[in-house]
């Protein structure tokens, strides 16, 4: 059994399909908990009207996504019938029917391990956007390659919350989510991380996929803006994963003495992407899709 929790804010058609996703699912037995940081588009209310059976709890705009991740992971843990299994999941994601049952399959084979979720683009499924993802500034950060020849549960160094199957035990010894640290972006990769140091392994089920929507997750809706004062103005918005307080921290967290050269590391790529871009020497997609399958062998496991 699962208990699948999914934050969401103003984005009511995209939650219903995927609770439409979510209801299509074959073999699994599951709850559904959606938080609804205040959206002033009737997100809730279509919600009660299309999926009664799915519990909503209500934000009033304030808890950003680490905080209403954790509402719905409170309430996960309080249900009479605990599962043992949490599923945190984004609403901007296309799945097969048998992703529920694939995950639960790879976690039940491999006790004791957080499961994350291979993830492609919905715009050419053969292309990989994540399949396991460095934490070292001195290892490749991202493995971006062809579909072709992955399968099975393969070792990731860290996890996002776009998919990530976690055991409840992790939750009682590792804790919840940081939001103090990560209110909007970089408390999955924490969680995970944390969860890794207290000796939970990491890996990522490439026998299912997610489909992503580039242009909704935070990179596309930052790198894709023409305007530079938008983008320099992403270094101090909360809602961006590009905002500085949250990347100094996580890389202090994980890097120790090194982070600030890991900090440095990521922000310095960040600004040479944006120009690059800017200057037309790179395609504005968000990834080149030229990567091989070494790099990924170079990046997990």
């Amino acid at each position: 059994m699962i208990e699948v929790v999914i934050s969401v804010h103003n984005r009511s058609a995209l939650t219903l399909r995927c609770l439409e996703l979510l209801a299509q699912q074959v073999d699994a037995v599951f709850g559904i908990t959606v938080v609804d940081d205040g959206s002033s588009d009737g997100t809730s209310q279509s919600i009660r009207d299309n999926f009664p059976n799915v519990d909503v709890l209500q934000g009033d705009g304030s808890l950003w996504w680490a905080g209403a991740t954790n509402l719905g992971i409170r309430h996960a843990l309080q249900r009479s019938v605990v599962a043992p299994y949490i599923l945190i999941l984004n609403d901007d994601l296309e799945f097969d029917s048998d992703y529920l049952v694939t995950m639960e399959r790879c976690a039940v084979t491999n006790p004791g391990c957080l499961v994350g979720s291979l993830a492609v683009y919905g715009e050419d499924p053969a292309r990989v956007f994540w399949c396991g993802q460095a934490a070292s500034y001195r290892q490749c950060r991202y493995a971006y390659v062809r579909r072709d020849g992955l399968s099975g549960c393969v070792p990731a160094e860290s996890l996002p919350g776009r998919g990530m199957l976690v055991p409840i035990e992790v939750f009682k010894r590792v804790g919840l989510l940081d939001v103090e640290a990560f209110p909007q972006y970089g408390g999955d990769l924490d969680f995970s991380l944390r969860a890794r140091k207290a000796g939970y392994r990491l890996l990522c089920n490439c026998d299912t996929t997610l489909e992503v929507m580039a242009s909704q997750t935070g990179p596309g809706s930052v790198y894709r803006k023409d305007r530079l004062s938008v983008f320099l103005g992403s270094f101090w918005n909360i809602r961006s994963p590009n905002y500085l307080p949250a990347l100094w921290r996580f890389w202090k967290r994980h890097q120790g003495v090194l982070g600030p050269f890991g900090f440095a590391h990521h922000v310095s790529k960040v600004f040479l992407g944006d120009f690059l871009r800017r200057t037309g020497l790179r395609s504005s997609d968000l990834h080149s899709s030229n990567k091989s399958t070494k790099r990924l062998n170079n990046c997990v496991g």
